[in-house]
């Protein structure tokens, strides 16, 4: 890392000598901002702020988007839990997901099952 700020140091003059201490391992250390505008590095991190803050905000519709499909996952699911709850149906034994229903003798259910009661006295 040494060499590789010497080098650049010598390439661009703007940059301060390398120095190796303690605060030189914290970012933009050494290096003195001027307050305009005209300093790339000060238009790079502008930049770099927008970025971050943009990130930010994106990551928070993410985390509320997941909140609320969370919600609504759960909703479904008690709602599920509550339909199964009741004793008024029974599930067809066929197809284990569609309840059965009665129609005078005739007991049918959406997957197709057809029980006709009326000769059998069921």
């Amino acid at each position: 890392m040494n060499e590789e700020w010497i080098r650049l140091s010598e390439e661009n003059k703007e940059l301060p000598p390398w120095r190796p201490t303690r605060e030189s391992c914290t970012p933009f250390a050494g290096i003195e901002l001027d307050n305009s505008e005209d300093t790339p590095l000060t238009e790079i991190i502008s930049v770099m702020d927008e970025i971050q803050k943009d990130l930010m905000e994106e990551e928070r519709n993410i985390l509320a988007r997941y909140d609320e499909n969370l919600k609504f996952e759960e909703a479904s699911l008690c709602a599920a839990i509550n339909c199964l709850r009741t004793d008024d149906f029974v599930l067809c034994p066929v197809c284990k997901r569609n309840a059965l229903h009665q129609n005078k003798q005739v007991i049918f259910c959406a997957c197709g099952l057809r029980i006709d009661t009326e000769y059998d006295a069921v």
